[in-house]
């Protein structure tokens, strides 16, 4: 099982780490600053190659809240993938975002925790 959790804290370069298993709740609550919840329509990410590849996206259950930094790269990756889904999001993302992707099994182990 591979998988790659990039992180994209507001104004700061992108943090990516190789895992080679599901981040636990409490570890994602860390990185986020709070509770994690799954951003809607963002179930693909942009890949090194350029290709989209399947992702999970969380942010903390706070991630439209004015009063945290506005997250300029995660807003337009987000924007750009749910416009290719077809779902175009005028809302825009603050604080930190957690994209997890991986190999099938990864993402099928990310799907049922």
């Amino acid at each position: 099982m591979r998988g790659t959790m990039d992180i994209i804290h507001p104004n700061q370069p992108m943090e990516h780490r190789f895992v080679s298993k599901v981040p636990k709740t409490a570890e994602l609550e860390q990185i986020l600053g709070g509770l994690p919840d799954i951003i809607p329509h963002w179930d693909q990410h942009i890949n090194w190659f350029g290709n989209l590849v399947p992702a999970l996206v969380v942010a903390n259950n706070d991630y439209r809240d004015p009063i945290q930094p506005f997250n300029y790269y995660a807003t337009a990756v987000w924007h750009y993938v749910s416009r290719a889904a077809g779902h175009p999001s005028a809302t825009r993302i603050t604080g930190p975002v957690v994209i997890l992707t991986g190999d099938d099994e990864f993402m099928d182990s990310l799907l049922q925790s």
